[in-house]
């Protein structure tokens, strides 16, 4: 019984380890990714110009089947572009509601067109 049992107490005590040993786990990223990400997280900052250089460096380096991040990093350049009051915004924003016409940052694209 005391034999049993500790057999039991040791199987609970290894299922309850190796299962909080693969609860966390990490993102790794590869180095375009790795931009894209770094490109979002510098427009959340409000750094918009250093965001506009990680996703052209990115989409230089993205493979073009991956379209939902080259299209979400196309939006994000768009959006600096109007935040920067760059010259060419509104023809990036309008160029990007004809490519993207079911995007789903359609409402933010209007706002920024109508306030541009």
């Amino acid at each position: 019984m005391l034999r049993c049992m500790k057999k039991l107490l040791l199987g609970f005590f290894l299922l309850f380890t190796t299962n909080s040993i693969f609860g966390q786990q990490t993102n790794t990223y590869t180095d375009s990714e790795k931009l894209f990400y770094e490109g979002k997280a510098l427009y959340a900052q409000k750094k918009f110009a250093a965001s506009t250089i990680c996703f052209e460096n990115y989409l230089k380096t993205a493979d073009k089947k991956e379209s939902e991040t080259v299209q979400e990093s196309e939006y994000y350049l768009a959006a600096n572009a109007y935040e920067l009051r760059k010259d060419i915004a509104i023809f990036k924003l309008k160029n990007y509601l004809h490519d993207y016409p079911y995007t789903p940052f359609y409402n933010q694209l209007c706002f920024m067109l109508g306030t541009a």
